[in-house]
């Protein structure tokens, strides 16, 4: 499936605006009925079988940490239901709004400065598939590896735009995190290979992996240690169990001692 292009995403973004210039009259909360009981043993409602006095129709929503409630009239029900209504559709709308926005800002690419034509051959700044599981290395593949430490010299080559001071820092420190992690953030690659990459699935694997086995009390590892025991215990809640006993190098040969006294 391919992804929506951008003229796509900005004319899907104008139908949501058209959408948003649409909403009526709208208001937070929720609608609660109930029923009381005087007390009075005299009454109506002291029977075990009467539901109470009411229905009383309350509006409750929460501002600033606190709960308010206001009573409807029987008139306003129908009105305050329809309002309640039309604020569930724009907080929707609202979320589609920011989805869209969000697909158009990662498919729009960086504009170069004025001024500096693109050589034939040259990288773009943002290149086709390099975050988005291009080939490996996308990221990597920019030149000037060490670019933070030649105050600026390298960054015409990469295609960024010239800025100074903290926002030149703020810049380098972002761009040598991409060329240093480039290996780990091939996404669609991942997912190819059937892998998770979102951080709650991978932060609850370490949890189950590492933490429930290699870290309770009193326990002690050295790194060759902790990671034999990681790779048992991934295999384990893989479901391949029996992978692990079909590779040779998972057990060392033991020297023969009758070889070795001789």
């Amino acid at each position: 499936m391919t992804e929506p292009s951008l003229p796509d995403l900005e004319q899907q973004r104008a139908e949501f605006y058209e959408r948003l210039a649409e909403t009526g009259e709208l208001r937070q909360g929720s609608i609660n009925v109930t029923y009381n009981r005087c007390g009075k043993p005299n009454c109506a409602c002291a029977r075990p079988d009467h539901p109470g006095h009411g229905p009383r129709w309350l509006w409750t929503r929460s501002a600033g940490g606190k709960t308010h409630t206001r009573q409807l009239a029987s008139a306003e029900l129908d009105k305050v239901r329809a309002e309640l209504a039309a604020y569930r559709q724009f907080t929707t709308l609202a979320e589609q709004i920011v989805a869209v926005n969000e697909a158009i800002c990662e498919a729009r690419p960086v504009p170069l400065p004025a001024g500096r034509p693109t050589r034939p051959g040259r990288r773009s700044p943002r290149p086709a598939g390099g975050l988005r599981g291009g080939p490996p290395g996308g990221v990597r593949g920019l030149p000037g590896q060490d670019h933070r430490h030649r105050a600026g010299a390298g960054h015409g080559a990469l295609g960024l735009v010239p800025v100074s001071g903290s926002l030149a820092c703020e810049r380098d420190r972002h761009l040598g995190y991409f060329q240093v992690n480039a290996h780990r953030i091939r996404y669609t690659h991942f997912r190819d290979l059937g892998m998770f990459v979102g951080s709650g699935v991978v932060e609850a694997g370490c949890k189950a992996v590492i933490g429930q086995r290699l870290k309770l009390s009193g326990m002690r590892w050295n790194i060759p240690g902790a990671t034999a025991i990681a790779t048992l215990r991934c295999q384990e809640a893989s479901g391949r169990w029996d992978e692990i006993w079909q590779r040779s190098h998972c057990q060392a040969p033991c020297a023969d001692p009758t070889t070795q006294a001789s």
